[in-house]
C-alpha cells in the first residue's frame, strides 16, 4: 500500500500558499487574481473533503458486514438514477450520450449509493479518454434478468492483467512517477463493494488502446403482491 499524505485545510500546501498570498497582497491584487486564489482554496478544500469521505467509506466497507450497513434498499427507476448521475457532468454534456429505455427499469437498490457508483464510473470514463471522444451510458435489462448500466469509453484501455486489480484499494493503473490524472485509487474499490452490498455487481472488460466498458448490475425490484 503506498503511503497516503492527508492534509487538513489548514496545512494543505496549496491552501496555505493561496491564503498567504491573499493575506499579504489581497488588497493590491486584481479581482481576477483574487478570484483565482479563492478558486484554488475552494478546489483544494473540496478535494480534501472528498478524500476524507472516501477514506472513511473505504474503511467501513473493508469489513465483512459494513457494506450492508452502508445501503438502504428500496425500489427505484435505474434510468432516472442514471440520468441524475450524468447531470452532474454538465461541462461534458457534449461527450455524454445517455441511452435509456422508454419504460422504467425498476431495481432494488439504495438510490443515493447507486448514483454514487454511476458518478464514479462516468467520471473515470471522461477522465481516462480523449476530450473529443464520446462516452456512452446505456440502461437496460441483461439476459440474466438484472438491471444493467454500461459505461463505455474510447480511452486508453486497461492491461488484461489489471482488470481485477483496479478494484483493489489504492490501485492506480498509471505509473506514479508519470501520473497524469488525479485520484485516490479508492473509487472503484468502494463502487464494487457498494454494488455487491446491494446484491449487484460491478465488472469491466477492456481492450488496451481502444477503451473500456464497465457494467453495473442490480437486481430487479420484486413487484408488490396482488
Amino acid at each position: 500500500m503506498p503511503p497516503i499524505l492527508i492534509y487538513t485545510k489548514a496545512s494543505c500546501p496549496f491552501c496555505v500558499a493561496a491564503k498567504d498570498l491573499l493575506r499579504r497582497k489581497g488588497e493590491s491584487m486584481t479581482p481576477e487574481k483574487r478570484a483565482k486564489a479563492l478558486d484554488v482554496i475552494c478546489d483544494r478544500a473540496a478535494h480534501l473533503a472528498r478524500l476524507v469521505e472516501d477514506l472513511l467509506l473505504a474503511s467501513n466497507v473493508s469489513t465483512e458486514k459494513e457494506p450492508a450497513r452502508s445501503v438502504v434498499i428500496e425500489s427505484a427507476d435505474l434510468a432516472q438514477l442514471a440520468t441524475r448521475a450524468t447531470e452532474d457532468f454538465a461541462p461534458a454534456a457534449g461527450r455524454l450520450r445517455l441511452h435509456v429505455p422508454a419504460e422504467p427499469v425498476a431495481v432494488a437498490c439504495d438510490p443515493v449509493r447507486t448514483v454514487q457508483v454511476l458518478t464514479n464510473l462516468v467520471s473515470n470514463a471522461l477522465k481516462y479518454s480523449p476530450e473529443d471522444s464520446p462516452v456512452d451510458v446505456e440502461v437496460g435489462v441483461d439476459a440474466g434478468g438484472r438491471g444493467r448500466v454500461t459505461v463505455v469509453d474510447r480511452g486508453r484501455g486497461l492491461p488484461a492483467d489489471q482488470l481485477e486489480q483496479i478494484f483493489e484499494k489504492f490501485h492506480r493503473v498509471e505509473d506514479p512517477m508519470v501520473m497524469s490524472t488525479s485520484g485516490t485509487g479508492l473509487g472503484l474499490y468502494i463502487a464494487r463493494h457498494l454494488a455487491r452490498a446491494m446484491s449487484g455487481d460491478l465488472e469491466v472488460t477492456s481492450t488496451l488502446g481502444q477503451g473500456s466498458t464497465f457494467t453495473f448490475h442490480l437486481p430487479l425490484a420484486t413487484p408488490p403482491p396482488g
